[in-house]
């Protein structure tokens, strides 16, 4: 089973950012295995400054709109599932961060990142399991030339 844990990030970090995501993926990682109280309350007061709380009615209420009429998907409450032959995900909805997990090959999971990413463009995904991280939709980076 692959799981995500998907969160919104402020703009401006994830301009700043873009490209070094490992930088962020570090930050949340280290705060998972912090040894001691007063590393941890750090760690998580600079994660509450780089993320931003995820609306979780109004990202519901898109996502119901969105997969309405899909085959084999199911909503109860903040827990958004889909299927198919093979491959099923299952999306929970919080105000940190959404969880997602999956069985089976990437379609089903796919799904729901294309459906979070026209959302907003500012999630990012992370699998500490397999220590991978990415944006759901890059930021692109405006270049300025001076002259």
């Amino acid at each position: 089973m692959r799981q995500y844990q998907i969160y919104l990030m402020d703009p401006i970090v994830a301009y700043d950012y873009f490209g070094k995501e490992h930088i962020i993926f570090d930050l949340f990682k280290g705060a998972m295995k912090a040894k001691s109280k007063e590393h941890l309350s750090m760690l998580q007061k600079q994660i509450a400054y780089i993320t931003e709380k995820i609306p979780v009615l109004s990202l519901h209420q898109y996502l119901r709109e969105k997969c309405i009429g899909t085959t084999d998907y199911h909503v109860q409450s903040y827990i958004h599932e889909v299927s198919s032959a093979q491959s099923k995900a299952r999306l929970t909805i919080e105000p940190n961060a959404m969880i997602l997990a999956a069985d089976g090959n990437y379609e089903m999971e796919l799904f729901f990142f294309e459906k979070i990413r026209t959302f907003s463009p500012y999630f990012l995904a992370m699998d500490f399991i397999n220590e991978r991280c990415g944006w759901l939709q890059p930021v692109k980076k405006e270049r300025y030339v001076y002259e």
